[in-house]
């Protein structure tokens, strides 16, 4: 099952890229604790694969689409939705689940090729263990760099 969804999220993002070369940027983002890869398809369309990992045994495997409301200023402005799955393996613990949020947030180009950028975003989090489910929210903050290499 997660092998057919990280097949279809790649295909997408290729398709997508090979549609849309025209006005591609593709940025590598930094975060803590993340590492993410970033194309911008169009002036105002992105989409995002993101890799977290807490060290404390907590994995979160995401794919974000935003839209940029001012893409060519200096200070663009986004929001956009995330849905990922989350494995983990913390103390006694073990399982999997996912996660669905809406995001707002913005980017501050500090030069062409490299941007510092901040989100918030309530999250939906679904947790299974051992049979068990379990349903929450938290807040969910994203910073990071993004350096901008196509």
């Amino acid at each position: 099952m997660m092998r057919r969804v990280f097949f279809w999220r790649i295909s997408v993002v290729l398709f997508l890229s090979s549609v849309t070369m025209a006005r591609a940027e593709m940025a590598v983002g930094l975060g803590y604790p993340t590492v993410s890869l970033k194309y911008d398809f169009l002036e105002n369309v992105a989409a995002e694969l993101k890799y977290a990992d807490t060290g404390e045994g907590i994995r979160v495997f995401a794919t974000r689409g935003s839209w940029k409301f001012n893409p060519k200023g200096k200070y663009e402005t986004f929001a956009g939705a995330e849905i990922g799955q989350i494995k983990f393996d913390y103390e006694d613990t073990q399982g999997d689940g996912l996660e669905f949020s809406l995001f707002i947030g913005k980017e501050y180009r500090i030069r062409s090729w490299l941007g510092f950028a901040f989100d918030i975003a309530p999250t939906l989090i679904r947790l299974n263990s051992s049979g068990k489910n379990n349903t929450g929210f938290e807040l969910v903050a994203n910073v990071g760099f993004y350096w901008y290499v196509f």
